[in-house]
């Protein structure tokens, strides 16, 4: 239980620090940008503006397209808790920084051009909060069950399976002789629960 809480924490942890470090890498490049280009050049200024914009739309568009990908692909896909904590981080940083240039844009007088892409920057982490982050992959590619989670690939044998556990937060192959093999660290919802017994088609245990 303790070395599970530690690594739920420290998984957690590494999260926020890389949408922190995307976030500051961002920020920085801009404000070089814009003191070194920007303030000298105001055609390239409303140039990179409009390029920065089009790069946010995309950004937005191929994170659309990744989840339509997902409804029409085989595999089933599951959540994990780095998954459920990168969304919500998103909505948090998003609200933050959409926030933040809010109040600067009112209370001092940093430049409206930079706090407006800066402002996109907030608009896009919180957008991309909406598309479901869904890592773990399991496709029955007969007579086996391919499982993708956490970066590593199992394949496990329809025939050596003998019944399946589910809880919110693992899934449990009982597998023959005496064996199993658990998946966990998820976060599973009622309808991946129906997923994963409508491809197994096996006795499932909640």
């Amino acid at each position: 239980m303790l070395y599970k809480t530690v690594t739920t924490h420290l998984r957690k942890m590494a999260i926020i620090k890389k949408i922190l470090n995307e976030l500051l890498a961002l920020l920085t490049i801009f404000n070089l940008f814009y003191f070194d280009l920007f303030s000298s050049m105001p055609d390239l200024e409303l140039n990179l503006i409009i390029l920065f914009l089009a790069m946010m739309g995309i950004v937005i568009l191929m994170e659309y397209f990744e989840f339509k990908k997902r409804n029409s692909d085989p595999f089933v896909y599951l959540r994990t808790n780095n998954d459920q904590y990168s969304q919500i981080t998103r909505f948090i940083f998003g609200g933050l920084v959409i926030s933040g240039t809010i109040v600067c844009s009112l209370m001092t007088d940093i430049n409206i051009n930079f706090l407006f892409l800066v402002f996109v920057i907030g608009i896009s982490t919180f957008t991309r909060g909406f598309f479901p982050v869904k890592t773990t992959k399991i496709k029955l590619v007969n007579p086996a069950l391919v499982i993708d989670h956490l970066g590593k690939n199992y394949t496990l044998k329809m025939n050596s399976i003998s019944g399946i556990k589910i809880t919110e937060n693992e899934i449990v192959f009982n597998l023959e002789p005496n064996q199993k093999h658990t998946v966990g660290f998820l976060a599973l919802s009622e309808t991946d629960i129906i997923k994963i017994k409508d491809i197994l088609k096996l006795p499932i245990e909640k």
